[in-house]
């Protein structure tokens, strides 16, 4: 059963989404709640999961009488896992429910091994995994530059401990049958097999659409949808979202791997006429460079939180960065630890691009900001100004 309701509170449309459901038995379970903070951002923008959509979800396991409720997360390389949830408003209304957070990345790694991965042998989780048997995943309704949609499953790439983040987005994918998957793709199919969440509580309240996952633009839905099951839940949203879910390659795949087929008509869904609350989010662009004249993004096994800072730096300087340029010389951005090619204005973003530093304009940073590259740039173009003169 997958439950969809639409109202404008947060906390009380989130209650009653979740009353609706048939949920087992919680008393005396350890629960852990993972919200989406991955980036220190104020709620509101549909990057992060809004707190009160989290304070519901906490308030309906509180009433059930769990052995341990905890809320936790890890975020992307370079951010601190307590800060973000306090900058997204987590934090307060976890200590208001006198519910512990938790860092995730502390802590050794627990690998657990893949058996029958396409992509994966093993995958390191957070040492935290154990500690919990039933796991909610409260995610963004939005959408992803690598994944199309970023929701319930998706989320549970934050229980990976650290590092093992960037590393999904560096294998090299197999050959899976679907032509639009990523490796990202295959792996968090993969991932679903030893981690994934027991209910699914998705908070449309402020969705996230374009260039998602943080650099795209808001979009007020007043949606809740969860269920019990991640993968109708994820299925049914991506549809109310506009999307085909046959065309989001990691649902197809994690479906494949529990030999089961996201067959729209065959979920159950509250209510049954659900389809009246559709509407069309804007998709995360093909290649974000089409959208900047004179702009070559090269994309070469990077993970979102390069790829978003690009964006965002693109989004906010262009219009400077266009002038400075003028209309014969190109700006190419490389981004991750592939191999690019230099030509035009090389500029060279984040760690994995370090070894190559010397070729061109290099800002360091996992990820840098996107002020950090604009600066870089303007200074080294100021100098080439002033030395052709």
């Amino acid at each position: 059963m997958v439950v969809v309701r639409q109202g404008t509170d947060p906390f009380d449309t989130a209650i009653e989404t979740i009353a609706a459901l048939s949920l087992p038995s919680l008393k005396g379970r350890r629960v852990l709640v993972k919200p989406n903070a991955g980036r220190a951002v104020a709620p509101g923008l549909g990057i992060t999961t809004h707190p009160h959509v989290v304070a519901a979800v906490l308030e309906f396991v509180k009433r059930h009488d769990p052995a341990r409720l905890s809320v936790g997360e890890s975020p992307i390389i370079g951010v601190k896992a307590i800060e973000a949830m306090e900058v997204a408003g987590i934090a307060a209304v976890a200590r208001e429910t006198g519910v512990e957070l938790l860092d995730l990345d502390d802590g050794p790694p627990h690998e657990v091994a893949v058996r029958g991965g396409k992509i994966l042998r093993s995958v390191k989780l957070t040492s935290r995994w154990n500690e919990f048997d039933f796991v909610i995943s409260v995610p963004v309704m939005k959408t992803h530059m690598h994944t199309r949609v970023s929701l319930s499953l998706k989320n549970i790439k934050g229980v990976l401990w650290r590092r093992e983040k960037v590393r999904f987005h560096q294998l090299q994918a197999p050959e899976t049958g679907f032509a639009n998957a990523t490796p990202l793709d295959v792996a968090i199919a993969d991932l679903s097999t030893v981690a994934a969440p027991d209910l699914a509580v998705i908070d449309g309240i402020i969705g996230h659409e374009g260039m998602g996952p943080s650099a795209g633009t808001p979009r007020p839905v007043g949606l809740v949808i969860a269920g019990t099951d991640y993968l109708a839940a994820d299925t049914i949203t991506a549809r109310l979202m506009g999307f085909d879910p046959q065309t989001i390659a990691h649902l197809r795949l994690a479906a494949a791997n529990a030999s089961r087929a996201l067959d729209v008509e065959e979920m159950e869904v509250d209510p049954a006429d659900y389809e009246r609350f559709a509407v069309q989010f804007t998709p995360p662009p093909e290649d974000i460079a089409i959208e900047f004249p004179n702009v070559e993004v090269s994309d070469r096994e990077s993970c979102s939180a390069c790829l978003s800072t690009v964006a965002v730096f693109l989004k906010r300087y262009y219009g400077e960065l266009a002038e400075m340029l003028g209309p014969e010389r190109t700006l190419y951005i490389a981004i991750g630890k592939g191999e690019h090619e230099p030509r035009g204005v090389t500029v060279r973003v984040g760690n994995c691009a370090e070894k190559l530093r010397d070729r061109g304009i290099y800002v360091q940073g996992c990820p840098p900001v996107a002020s950090d590259i604009y600066a870089r740039v303007r200074d080294s173009l100021s100098k080439k100004a002033s030395g052709e003169r």
